[in-house]
């Protein structure tokens, strides 16, 4: 009987197809997981992301309004509390994702799992402020260490965008 089943070469063939289907799947979600993971990376590099990214949605948020659109609370910088987003952001979007990555890739998904656990402790303890608190004009990357939210940054290199 085994031997007639590895004659069918229409079960191997099937089989082949599901192998590589599983494997194009691992690997859209692990480029996915690029674009998601910076909420889950060690807090000395995710607090430098943060007001990044944040300045990317302001200046979107600037433009809409320039063009006469509604700005929803993330891009609208005199509303917006990025650690109360990032916590949505967490809670909605990728907890659940690392969690099925932890299936397929333990060691990488532990890591990524109290990474992100640790990181939304220092979001929750910060969530009511406004960006401006966080991350200062004069200081955008929070490279100053004297305040909250875990000393902010330290003094990386600054992006083109304006938190203000």
């Amino acid at each position: 009987a085994a031997r007639a089943i590895t004659e069918d070469t229409s079960v191997t063939d099937e089989m082949n197809t599901l192998y590589e289907s599983d494997n194009a799947v691992l690997l859209c979600s692990i480029v996915h997981l690029c674009d998601i993971s910076n909420v889950a990376k060690d807090w000395s590099i995710y607090k430098q992301w943060i007001p990044l990214i944040f300045a990317e949605f302001f200046d979107q948020g600037d433009n809409e309004r320039d063009l006469g659109f509604d700005v929803g609370v993330p891009y609208d910088r005199a509303n917006c509390h990025p650690c109360e987003m990032q916590s949505y952001f967490i809670d909605f979007f990728v907890s659940e994702y690392l969690c099925t990555i932890n299936v397929w890739c333990p060691r990488i998904g532990e890591l990524l799992l109290a990474n992100l656990q640790a990181n939304k402790g220092h979001l929750e303890a910060n969530s009511s402020k406004k960006i401006d608190d966080l991350w200062p004009e004069s200081d955008p990357i929070g490279a100053d260490s004297g305040r909250d939210l875990g000393e902010v940054g330290d003094g990386s290199p600054q992006s083109g965008h304006s938190l203000h």
